[in-house]
């Protein structure tokens, strides 16, 4: 029988960190979480336009979450192979810079394990979504090497993880009708454009505050892309790109908080995923 004292000492035992290394969250330590966030509307309206283009099924849940899993490994190598910033004036030392490293590559493990069990057998039942998995494959080894070489950030680099997370589109269409085809390609080129003006907007505004050239050059882009559109006979897709042209013109000098600014391009991809599915419907 326990006695409050006794009860009170083995709570006391289990919290020192002899018992907490046994824990599994000890083991493996936090997961390790995206720090980009627009990168997740970058995921979510592609996989949501080709969900809708290709029509909702069941087989959609296991590529939500292998494109989600997927999404988390690369997350994970890129703070593996990026040199790790420290809260601190003075750098991390030796030892605990090795032990965030280890970490992140156990759970780079870990979440390509789970990409792999929940994408295996849509690969198997969708011959088209292979040649994505490949494509995605190389661009993510593009990308690795990118970030070993501190460019990941850089424009060509941004846009190439753009258009990777992109393919979610694709993927999605191909799980849902069997088969791609031309019209999904040109959603995924409208969607690697409209979030490269995207981050040349958010660059304006934050990385680049007050630099007119990168506001114009959002603008500018967008514009062009939105007289393309018009010319392709795709009014939707150029209000969408109208709409984003707008957004630039009236906002780039503005002082606004990081969190407003998510906001606003959440709104913005939402109004983007709409207007793109309604052109294709």
């Amino acid at each position: 029988m326990h006695t409050p004292v006794s009860e009170l000492l083995r709570i006391v035992l289990l919290m020192h960190p002899r018992h907490r290394v046994l824990t599994p969250r000890a083991l493996l330590g936090p997961p390790p979480w995206p720090r980009e966030h627009g990168a997740w509307a970058m995921l979510s309206a592609p996989l949501a336009m080709g969900i809708a283009l290709g029509g909702p099924r069941a087989r959609h849940a296991p590529l939500v979450f292998a494109l989600l899993f997927a999404y988390l490994a690369l997350a994970a190598l890129r703070e593996r192979l990026r040199p790790l910033p420290s809260r601190d004036a003075a750098p991390p030392s030796g030892s605990r810079q090795q032990a965030l490293r280890q970490r992140h590559s156990r759970w780079a493990l870990i979440y390509a394990a789970a990409t792999l069990a929940c994408g295996a057998g849509l690969l198997v039942a969708t011959p088209d979504l292979r040649l994505l998995a490949l494509g995605g494959g190389a661009a993510t080894v593009l990308q690795l090497a990118l970030i070993r070489r501190g460019l990941d950030r850089s424009l060509p680099g941004s846009v190439l993880a753009i258009a990777t997370l992109a393919l979610a589109c694709p993927a999605a269409y191909a799980v849902g009708r069997g088969v791609l085809d031309a019209q999904v390609w040109w959603t995924w080129g409208w969607t690697t454009c409209f979030f490269t003006g995207s981050l040349l907007f958010v660059r304006s505004l934050l990385r680049a505050r007050g630099d007119a050239r990168v506001a114009a050059a959002s603008s500018a882009f967008h514009a062009a892309v939105s007289a393309i559109a018009a010319l392709l006979g795709q009014p939707l897709v150029a209000l969408a790109f109208a709409l984003a042209t707008a957004r630039t013109l009236v906002l780039w000098r503005r002082r606004l908080r990081p969190a407003l600014i998510g906001g606003i391009e959440a709104a913005n991809a939402l109004a983007f995923t709409v207007l793109v599915v309604l052109a294709r419907r």
